[in-house]
């Protein structure tokens, strides 16, 4: 359903809190589909997270650590491309392949490269 109200961004529509539990089961669905590449990635990001965190304890201790993890924050959704672009494929009648995954990561990641440029310009005009 719509919502009556205007947006400064985009429209907005009411949801059921209800859509949140299908739309989990929808993702679990999709996960057991094609297993694999969901397993690869995720075991992909565990090890890369794992290294920097090792590297940042030895490099600074644990105050380098909660620097890194507003990083890990800032990057952790663009990481999660990866694993909608397997639901897109999936959706579009494909059949998912970890290169057309890590393509699909791209405009995402342009998109957030440009917010980081803006957010470093109005930490330096600050």
């Amino acid at each position: 359903m719509a919502a009556d109200h205007q947006t400064l961004v985009a429209p907005c529509n009411d949801l059921n809190p209800a859509d949140t539990l299908r739309w989990l089961r929808l993702g679990w669905h999709d996960y057991w589909r094609v297993p694999g590449i969901s397993l690869s990635w995720g075991l992909f990001v565990f090890l890369v997270s794992l290294a920097l965190s090792w590297m940042g304890w030895k490099m600074g201790g644990w105050v380098l650590l909660l620097a890194m993890l507003t990083g890990f924050v800032f990057v952790a959704p663009l990481l999660a491309f990866a694993l909608y672009s397997v639901s897109r494929q999936l959706c579009l009648g494909k059949r998912p392949s970890l290169r057309r995954t890590l393509l699909a990561m791209r405009r995402p990641f342009q998109n957030s490269l440009v917010f980081s440029l803006l957010l470093a310009i109005g930490l330096v005009a600050a």
